[in-house]
């Protein structure tokens, strides 16, 4: 029998909006701020229908995990449909366990030692590139250049082919999409795509003209008799357990849209970040510069060697718990549920928000301030599990996880060894949370050749 006790509201709000109307301003600390006034569960009053937060380890695991077949994904991930359909990022049900099978051993461990040198000679043509274009006090855009970087790994890794010729278009495209999925966030009421207003057609036109090359890249691959080692052929021959067909064309470019769009976004902000915090703290960049450093003057840098980097990952931790770039994760219930002690109705919004999570000091000593050391002490071993949670959590935590982790690793490693960075200014980083959590404005720094 579910209990009927009260769902707590904050106080504050607005005439028209409810609470809607405060998270909206200040979506990274409301949650927070309500919290100390209602606890880590309470409504947040909307015109928009029935909206919840739950700030809790054991609540959020409940939504992620042990009942997460009544949840299924938000508004955030809807507006994404018209482009990534229904790849794994946006699909439900039996469907998604489906593909998930399907694709998981693409991004198994093992496979991941295959993609490592893709990795690494894209990172040391960058940095050779770098070291013709900047001099010794240059200025360099920290986020387009990881941007870019991240952009040119995720694409070798899916087409080890060579797309050097479409790579701008792939990259304009995405960026056009996106911001038009955050417009239609912050805009609930727009028109839905289909309808042919003429933003909408504009919008038709940037996700066709990126799709096309995408299904063009498909059909050449298919055409050709050549075995590549990449994720694409992995895709391609990935076979349903129960009746071993393929992918359909559809289900391919799908997933392929997926793994662009989240293979590169979310690890750009995270290194941009990362280069960021290590030049505002001078003694721990030394401290990943010296531990690569004495690792390359033994051995070359290799998938085996780079899980040895014990400081380099604590550094990466620490800036995913700072700056989660996947900050947000909003799912809707399909039947009605208990959380605790209150009953959640069906169709129900559910916000579950990780910078919250990463930020509360009941959990993390100091939690303004960078400090890798923290993810190796007794404290973070002995956290709740749905703490910290910088790829979500449950049966639908991140796939590549993995090949995002690597990929951070690698970059800042080599990057270290060739250029140290200094800050313009005294740096305020301003967070503008979207689709993900992006600094307001692009980070730009000094770059220094190492000698």
């Amino acid at each position: 029998m579910i209990k009927e006790k009260k769902m707590p509201a904050p106080t504050e709000k607005q005439w028209l909006l409810g609470n809607l109307g405060k998270f909206y301003q200040k979506p990274l600390t409301y949650i927070a701020e309500a919290k100390q006034e209602v606890g880590d569960i309470f409504e947040i009053k909307s015109p928009f229908g029935k909206l919840i937060a739950i700030a809790n380890p054991a609540y959020i695991k409940h939504v992620l995990q042990d009942n997460n077949k009544n949840y299924h994904k938000g508004m955030a991930y809807r507006v994404t449909k018209p482009l990534l359909g229904e790849g794994l990022l946006t699909s439900e049900g039996e469907f998604w366990r489906k593909q998930r099978r399907l694709i998981q051993p693409a991004f198994h461990k093992a496979k991941l030692e295959n993609l490592f040198d893709i990795m690494q000679e894209t990172t040391k043509t960058v940095i050779e590139e770098w070291k013709k274009t900047y001099k010794n006090g240059d200025k360099i855009n920290i986020s387009k250049e990881m941007n870019r970087l991240a952009l040119l790994i995720v694409s070798k890794s899916l087409f080890q082919s060579d797309i050097s010729a479409e790579i701008d278009t792939i990259s304009d495209n995405l960026e056009k999409s996106l911001e038009r999925a955050i417009e239609r966030i912050k805009k609930p009421w727009l028109l839905p795509v289909w309808i042919p207003t003429l933003a909408n057609l504009r919008e038709q036109k940037i996700q066709e003209t990126l799709k096309g090359v995408v299904r063009k890249i498909i059909e050449q691959r298919k055409s050709e008799q050549v075995v590549y080692d990449d994720l694409l052929d992995m895709l391609m021959q990935a076979r349903d357990e129960e009746n071993e067909n393929p992918m359909t064309e559809q289900q391919l470019l799908d997933e392929v849209m997926t793994i662009f769009l989240a293979g590169h976004e979310t690890t750009a902000n995270a290194l941009a970040y990362s280069f960021l915090l290590l030049t505002q703290h001078q003694e721990e960049g030394q401290k990943v510069f010296e531990e690569v450093k004495n690792l390359l003057g033994r051995e070359p840098l290799s998938y085996v060697n780079s899980r040895s980097l014990e400081y380099t990952k604590l550094v990466i931790q620490e800036t995913l718990r700072m700056y989660p770039p996947a900050w947000v994760i909003t799912r809707f219930s399909l039947a009605e549920d208990q959380i605790g002690e209150y009953k959640i109705d069906a169709e129900t919004g559910v916000v579950i928000n990780i910078f919250t999570m990463h930020h509360l000091e009941e959990y993390w000593d100091k939690p303004e301030e960078f400090i890798p050391e923290r993810f190796k002490t007794e404290k973070f071993k002995n956290l709740p599990k749905f703490v910290y949670l910088p790829f979500g959590g449950g049966p639908r935590i991140c796939i590549g996880e993995h090949f995002a982790f690597l990929e951070m690793t690698t970059i800042l490693s080599l990057i270290s060894q060739s250029f140290f960075f200094k800050e313009i200014r005294e740096y305020k980083l301003e967070l503008l949370p979207l689709l993900t959590l992006r600094p307001k404005e692009d980070i730009e720094l000094y770059i220094y050749h190492r000698e």
